[in-house]
C-alpha cells in the first residue's frame, strides 16, 4: 500500500512538479517512477509486448519514428494525460462566461464566501483552483507522534515541514476521499476541517495564512 492517498489526475498536465511533495520535475519522470515503483512494472517486458502488437508498432513509429522503448512509453502516457484528463467547462465556467442560468443564487453566494470571507482563493486560485504551491494545514498531525513531513524531504527546509501541494478543486466532487492521507470521506468534512483552521495543536509549521 502507498503511504499517501492517490491525488486526482484531472489537469495533471498543467502542474509544475508532481506528487504531493513535488519530488518529480516532469510528468514523464513521475510516470516512470509510478510505473516501476507503485505499479511494479518492468519496462522491458512491456516493450516486448508492444513490439509484438502490430498496431502499436505502427503507432509508435508514427509518433516517435522509433519502436516502443522504456523512454518513449512514458512520453506516450504523458501525452495521453495532458490531452485527455482535463476538467473544464463546468457550470461555474459557463456562468462566468455569461450564462447566468448555469448555477443557482446559492452557488453565486458561495463563490463570494470562497473569494472573500473564507479566503479559499489564496491557495485555490482560479482558473485551476490551485496555486501549485505547498502548505502545512495540519493534515496527519492529529494523534500522530511522527507525522509525514511532506515537502521537507524534497527541500530539506524546515519551513516546508508537513507541507503538501495544494490540490486542484477541478473535479473535486469526483475525487473523494480528501487530503494526502484521505482523512475525510466527504467534501463537507474537508471544508469543515479547513474552515476550522486545520489542525494546529503542536504544529509550529502551520501556514500562517490559514485562519480559523
Amino acid at each position: 500500500l502507498n503511504k499517501r492517498h492517490a491525488p486526482t489526475m484531472y489537469n495533471v498536465g498543467y502542474a509544475n512538479d508532481w506528487y504531493w511533495d513535488g519530488r518529480k520535475k516532469t510528468l514523464e519522470d513521475q510516470i516512470l517512477a509510478a510505473w516501476t515503483g507503485q505499479v511494479g512494472g518492468t519496462p522491458e517486458q512491456v516493450v516486448d509486448k508492444l513490439k509484438r502488437t502490430p498496431e502499436y508498432v505502427v503507432r509508435f513509429q508514427r509518433a516517435f519514428n522509433a519502436a516502443p522503448s522504456p523512454e518513449n512509453i512514458p512520453q506516450a502516457l504523458a501525452s495521453f494525460l495532458r490531452i485527455s484528463l482535463r476538467a473544464g467547462d463546468s457550470a461555474w465556467d459557463r456562468y462566468q462566461a455569461g450564462d447566468e442560468q448555469a448555477v443557482s443564487e446559492e452557488v453565486v453566494k458561495g463563490h463570494q464566501i470562497f473569494m472573500q470571507k473564507a479566503a479559499c482563493a489564496l491557495c485555490h486560485a482560479p482558473p485551476l483552483y490551485t496555486d501549485m504551491d505547498y502548505h502545512n494545514v495540519g493534515v496527519g498531525y492529529e494523534g500522530v507522534e511522527s507525522p509525514d513531513v511532506g515537502r521537507f524531504k524534497v527541500t530539506n527546509e524546515e519551513a516546508n515541514t508537513g507541507a503538501f501541494k495544494t490540490p486542484t478543486l477541478r473535479g473535486v466532487e469526483l475525487s473523494a476521499p480528501y487530503f494526502h492521507d484521505g482523512k475525510t470521506a466527504t467534501l463537507e468534512e474537508a471544508v469543515d476541517f479547513m474552515l476550522a483552521g486545520g489542525y494546529r495543536e503542536g504544529n509550529k509549521h502551520i501556514d500562517p495564512r490559514l485562519k480559523p
